[in-house]
């Protein structure tokens, strides 16, 4: 199905908040992780896609639910790439180069390049 027309006000989108029941998930393998640092904000690779969307009638505005397929939480070199993608992608977006530093919800993280350190992928 080709893509349709944007409304005039494009609306939002919403997570949703249950992943799905299988192997895909996984978060299931780092839950102590989480129990024990619940505050610390962790990097992942996601695949997602959106099986609806809301309408409002009133504004004509559109809300897609994103849902995750599938989660893999990454850890190491792995997660500095990553970090560094991102930044990257949020860059290319926004049309401005961002340091990783600019990422507030890494603060306190190893974000450097060293590639001397072992992986613990």
């Amino acid at each position: 199905m080709p893509p349709t027309e944007p409304a005039a006000n494009p609306g939002g989108v919403r997570l949703t908040a249950r992943l799905p029941k299988t192997t895909h998930n996984g978060l299931a393998d780092i839950v102590a992780d989480l129990i024990a640092a619940p505050n610390h904000v962790r990097t992942a690779v996601i695949a997602y896609d959106s099986p609806r969307s809301i309408k409002d009638n009133d504004d004509g505005s559109e809300t897609a639910i994103v849902r995750i397929t599938r989660i893999e939480p990454l850890t190491g070199k792995a997660e500095r790439d990553a970090q560094r993608l991102m930044a990257g992608a949020a860059g290319s977006r926004l049309g401005d180069v961002l340091p990783l530093d600019g990422f507030p919800e890494w603060a306190g993280h190893n974000t450097d390049t060293d590639d001397d350190e072992p992986d613990d992928e």
